[in-house]
């Protein structure tokens, strides 16, 4: 959920189809060059207008969702696929084993997430909150679809 909200934020901007929408972002888009994590981070700061207090929640929210998806990432490793189906049978007990293990990541990194995207929704003003609820309905608009 976390990560989804990180990436809600900060994909595709740029330009699309050559044109800025009507708040202001432009969104890079087919063939476009991608801008780092880092510059679309600042850039949609940048459009919040955050407070120092503000940036900081943001920075914290989003470290926290960067190392559970490291997390993540490094619990079923290509190495951990290729052993499943090393036999003649796959292994389940295997599988389970790493499934779990993303649960249990998951369930520990939960709360402190939780509370990070909390504290800095609740942080951001009214205007800011209205901007931050347009980008994640354009990105869930463009999932739906």
């Amino acid at each position: 959920m976390m990560r989804f909200l990180a990436m809600s934020l900060f994909h595709r901007n740029g330009r699309h189809h050559g044109h800025a929408n009507h708040h202001g972002f432009d969104h890079r888009h087919h063939g476009h060059a991608p801008q780092s994590f880092e510059d679309r981070v600042d850039q949609v700061a940048s459009h919040l207008d955050l407070t120092t207090a503000q940036q900081r929640q943001l920075d914290e929210l989003l470290s926290l969702a960067q190392r559970q998806r490291r997390g993540l990432r490094t619990a079923l490793s290509p190495a951990g696929v290729q052993d499943l189906v090393a036999s003649e049978n796959f292994d389940r007990a295997a599988a389970r084993e790493i499934f779990n293990a993303r649960l249990d990541a998951l369930r520990d990194a939960g709360p402190a997430l939780i509370d990070a995207a909390a504290d800095f929704f609740d942080g951001l003003d009214f205007d800011q909150q209205q901007a931050l609820r347009f980008l994640l309905r354009s990105r869930l608009g463009r999932r739906a679809q």
